[in-house]
């Protein structure tokens, strides 16, 4: 038997073509279920949200996908961060200038050389800290996200212009899903969202009030098949 506490990264894939399948035409605020999924396959009780919500839905065959919209909260950190990050980055254009300006000649010592090669490692890191937490905000501030629960996979999809990540998770291991209102985030006040418990690990999708997260783990449990 396989422990559940160890749960792996989900083998399971979502192709680019069924993203694009299952996310056409869903639109901010709007609610629909796919014509091919047939009335028997479409669950009445998801057929409308019971309150006004910009999360939009839809049940297509054993697919039940939401797509949370762009949200605006916590913009200024976004804006501070990409304004630093300028700077920041000219402070190191300098400095890789000034490296080379000190390289030793002959009977000068290293200390200069070595002193500002070690503020670029530094620095160079800070930076790489800094636009991986930039780029997480601006997923949620003017990406698209889904959550997308098919018959043994849940998926967590971020689409940014061009680029797409989907992080597949195996529903057999996927316990204890709930609304909460302190998922933490890089350079973020803690946010209300969605988070369930994977293997060791905390899983958490920001941008849905309370409601919104308890309708979409009380969607997702009536969907997903009995255990």
């Amino acid at each position: 038997m396989r422990d559940a506490s160890a749960a792996p990264a989900s083998g399971a894939a979502l192709s680019s073509f069924e993203l694009e399948a299952l996310t056409a035409g869903l639109g901010r605020g709007v609610a629909t279920t796919s014509e091919t999924a047939g009335a028997a396959a479409t669950d009445t009780a998801l057929a409308e949200a019971p309150f006004d919500t910009k999360i939009a839905y839809r049940v297509s065959g054993n697919a039940l996908v939401f797509r949370i919209p762009p949200t605006l909260k916590g913009i200024g950190i976004s804006l501070f961060l990409a304004f630093w990050l300028t700077g920041w980055t000219a402070g190191i254009v300098a400095a890789a200038t000034m490296l080379v300006t000190t390289l030793p000649k002959e009977n000068e010592t290293l200390a200069p050389t070595l002193s500002i090669g070690a503020w670029l490692i530094f620095a160079l890191v800070g930076e790489i800290v800094v636009l991986r937490v930039l780029a997480t905000r601006l997923a949620m501030t003017i990406g698209e996200r889904f959550i997308i629960c098919t018959g043994e996979t849940l998926f967590v999809v971020t689409r940014l212009w061009f680029f797409t990540r989907v992080s597949p998770y195996e529903l057999r291991y996927v316990r204890r899903m709930t609304a909460s209102d302190a998922i933490k985030r890089p350079m973020q006040i803690p946010d209300e969202g969605l988070q369930f418990e994977y293997g060791k690990r905390t899983i958490g999708v920001t941008g849905l009030t309370k409601a919104e997260a308890n309708w979409v783990a009380a969607s997702i449990a009536e969907h997903r098949p009995a255990s």
